[in-house]
């Protein structure tokens, strides 16, 4: 049966009352990405936390962002967290009589609804691509039974659930990999520098392929990676040739690893090494935090900044022990990301027959 979803939701019934007494764990819409909540910040006071903080959800409903929906800053509220949400988002509530929470959130969360949305939003007057609520509420859905609804539902969520799993293991495997790294080479890089970056791995600047090509040749094959596109978790690839890259300017200490050739766009560096791992902890947990944080709004970074950063260079036997260890966790990273590779095509499967 064909609905409007203003017909089978509230969208922002709930706000925070001004004389609201507590701690405020406030979320904006950069924090929510494609079903991934961030951690909120946290203020003392209502007074102290930002204007936009007002919004309210409850579990069940769904957080989606008014500006550049193409951004998919849109999340599911799956426990009772107590979050404040940013005035530009959209809570929708759904009538639980007509519509199962999560199948809402499918559908509201689809590639059709993204694209429908961003269309709106670029006809808008406003600097950025933005929709109004009621853009949302006039989405017209047509769903099967409520039987049938929360089967799909729950197939979907189980799907969904496990990729979250993986995610919290691989972040936890980053984590311990980390710790293992500083009790080896905490010290050494603090105080025994004995040599630069150089040393260790081939810096070059990333090259895109030329615009004009045939999509059957074998240029066609490889994803182009850029800044924007490594923020974060990258698993749609998996590679046989690791390589690194950082953005030069804006994402700038933002590392990214992947085992197949990729194309590398001109605002990145590739770096390659034989030793991959250590390379990754000290790009990832050093060098970002330091000496290419220079406090302006758009660092740039060079090659010769990157060449020249001091570092601690370990001996064969230093790397010998510290890979036979990390190795092995790297492995079982790339294999989960390859596992939810999979778990997403065949959400995509599923999805690509309801929507």
């Amino acid at each position: 049966m064909k609905y409007k979803i203003s017909e089978l939701v509230s969208i922002n019934s709930k706000a925070i009352k001004k004389d609201y007494d507590g701690l405020i764990k406030y979320i904006d819409t950069s924090s929510v990405n494609n079903g991934k909540f961030d951690n909120p910040r946290t203020y003392s006071t209502l007074h102290d936390a930002p204007s936009r903080a007002r919004r309210m959800a409850s579990v069940g409903d769904t957080v989606i962002s008014t500006v550049r929906p193409n951004m998919k800053h849109i999340g599911f509220i799956s426990e009772n967290n107590n979050y404040v949400y940013s005035t530009g988002f959209a809570v929708v509530s759904p009538n639980r009589k007509l519509v199962d929470p999560y199948y809402l959130y499918l559908y509201l969360s689809s590639a059709f609804v993204t694209k429908t949305l961003q269309s709106i939003g670029e006809t808008s007057t406003s600097t950025y691509p933005s929709i109004k609520p009621n853009d949302i509420g006039n989405l017209s859905v047509d769903i099967p039974s409520m039987k049938e609804q929360t089967v799909v539902a729950k197939r979907i969520r189980l799907l969904d659930e496990k990729i979250k799993f993986n995610n919290r293991i691989n972040d936890n495997l980053a984590t311990l990999k980390t710790s293992i790294f500083d009790k080896l080479f905490k010290n050494k890089m603090s105080s025994h520098l004995n040599g630069n970056l150089s040393n260790i791995t081939i810096i070059t600047s990333g090259k895109r392929p030329k615009k004009k090509f045939d999509n059957k040749s074998s240029v066609a094959k490889y994803p182009i990676v850029g800044a924007s596109k490594i923020m974060g978790y990258t698993d749609r690839y998996l590679y046989n040739e690791s390589i690194l890259t950082t953005g030069r300017v804006g994402t700038h200490g933002v590392i990214q690893r992947f085992r197949k050739p990729v194309w590398v766009s001109d605002n990145s560096f590739v770096f390659k090494t034989e030793h991959e791992d250590y390379l990754f902890e000290i790009l990832n947990n050093w060098i970002k935090y330091s000496a290419l944080n220079r406090g302006s709004t758009q660092p740039l970074i060079t090659q010769t900044d990157l060449k020249n950063i001091d570092i601690y260079v370990p001996t064969k036997e230093e790397f010998y022990h510290f890979e036979s260890v990390v190795t092995p966790l790297t492995d079982q990273q790339f294999s989960l990301i390859s596992e939810n590779d999979n778990l997403k095509k065949a959400k995509a499967a599923l999805l690509s027959k309801l929507f």
